[in-house]
């Protein structure tokens, strides 16, 4: 990111976008959850399969919005053809191909059922926390199939990032100590969509170095496969059984299309929530370039880590929830590990002091916080 970009950006842009990237990532955060807690007949909308469907078509909605800009506004299809044909001529990128991102698509798939699995058994606060290690465990994916450099301060931003994520699941299990069974489960499913996070991320890296896409396009792209996918595991999985008191799946099965239906036409809130969910799609993938051009770094990381806060504050009072202070330390140490890892914070080693020049290397990655895991529902 280029920093000097944020200096020149009036006071007042960088406010409204502050403001935007809160409110959109903060119903990210927790949309999903609350649609998970209404009811319709005293049952609860349990439906990840589905949930990870309207992520999907969310995208395929982007898509749709992309392609209208390009035909109807003259100065948006200038500039889109302009950086085109610049970074295909500089990069020798090939134009793009609507069938390669169905690769990602499915694994994104995977990745969105943990999550909105996960969602059903832990606290939104402690889920955010452990989704905020993403983009550090995509930094060593990326190390090791894009061979991608890590500096030191790279390295210590990573060990502190994992070892307060450590401490977040040993509290969760070990202090709380309460439906210890689903919370073991719901963790598993978190740490596992860190690892399908990863995949997806080397996986589009990979395609991009080869392939020219316009970001909007990428996701599109991946949301008319990933809608495929979703159609066809809805399908599948509303016949395969499972206990009927389990609390991840519904009906006593793992989807009940029958009951999605019904929600939808009987609990207005849950209608309403999807629609929200698909606008918050498509306005933080609009929001993504300018905040990333014209927001000083540490006021993106910052924003990541006020939605935890704000999820802290609805899982006390929205859900009733107790507040352990233990979790502040490992909070503080996710904080540290991305702080140090984007050089806000400097950790200087004895010997090892010009070592960290290597961070400015050309292979480094960065990870912004903000458009990466302040959402239930973001791409790596």
């Amino acid at each position: 990111m280029d920093r000097s970009s944020s200096k020149k950006a009036p006071l007042i842009n960088i406010l409204m976008l502050t403001i935007a990237a809160l409110v959109t990532g903060t119903i990210g955060a927790l949309a999903m959850k609350e649609q998970g807690l209404q009811t319709i007949n005293l049952k609860p909308f349990v439906h990840p399969v589905f949930q990870a469907f309207e992520v999907f078509l969310g995208q395929c909605l982007l898509l749709i919005v992309f392609y209208g800009l390009a035909k109807f506004s003259a100065s948006f299809n200038d500039e889109v053809t302009a950086k085109k044909d610049e970074a295909m001529k500089a990069s020798s990128l090939a134009e793009p191909n609507f069938f390669l991102p169905m690769i990602p698509a499915f694994v994104d798939l995977i990745n969105l059922v943990l999550q909105f699995t996960t969602i059903l058994a832990v606290l939104p606060s402690i889920f955010l926390m452990l989704r905020c290690v993403a983009p550090l465990v995509n930094a060593i994916f990326s190390a090791i199939f894009l061979k991608t450099r890590l500096g030191i301060q790279h390295k210590l931003g990573i060990i502190f990032a994992l070892a307060g994520a450590t401490m977040v699941c040993v509290i969760q299990i070990v202090v709380e100590g309460k439906d210890s069974q689903p919370s073991i489960l719901g963790l598993t499913f978190a740490l596992l969509s860190l690892l399908t996070t990863a995949i997806q991320h080397v996986i589009e890296q990979k395609i991009t170095k080869s392939y020219y896409y316009h970001p909007f396009q990428l996701a599109g792209f991946e949301g008319v496969w990933g809608l495929i996918f979703a159609t066809i595991a809805l399908a599948i999985t509303n016949f395969i059984p499972c206990p009927i008191d389990s609390p991840f799946c519904s009906f006593g099965h793992f989807e009940d299309v029958s009951d999605i239906f019904s929600f939808l036409g009987g609990n207005i809130w849950a209608l309403l929530i999807m629609l929200l969910v698909l606008t918050n799609i498509i306005v933080s993938n609009f929001l993504s370039k300018p905040v990333s051009k014209s927001m000083p770094l540490v006021l993106q990381t910052s924003i990541g880590f006020m939605v935890i806060v704000l999820a802290w504050f609805y899982a006390v009072y929205r859900l009733g929830e107790s507040f352990h202070g233990l979790h502040l330390s490992a909070f503080f140490l996710i904080i540290l590990g991305h702080f140090v890892y984007q050089k806000i914070v400097v950790i200087i080693i004895p010997g090892m002091t010009t070592r960290r020049k290597s961070i400015n290397g050309k292979n480094n990655e960065s990870t912004p916080l903000l458009n990466q895991t302040t959402s239930l529902y973001s791409d790596a």
